[in-house]
């Protein structure tokens, strides 16, 4: 997988905590102490990488990036 390996993060600054992202891959994406969302881990397989691609077009805030 290093190849394709995908970093995502989120930016708090957007983020308005609605949930899409851990409804979508709650194995990447976690709540942190104050309702916004933060990568809980990166993905570690295609499977992952498509679910937090898929978290990330559905954002409603694009405050998910991938690098």
């Amino acid at each position: 997988m290093e190849k394709n390996k995908s970093i995502f993060s989120v930016d708090k600054l957007l983020c308005i905590g609605c949930g899409n992202c851990i409804a979508e891959s709650k194995n990447n994406f976690k709540m942190d102490d104050n309702s916004y969302s933060v990568v809980k881990k990166q993905p570690d397989n295609d499977s992952e990488i498509e679910l937090c691609n898929v978290a990330l077009n559905n954002c409603p805030v694009k405050a998910i990036t991938k690098s």
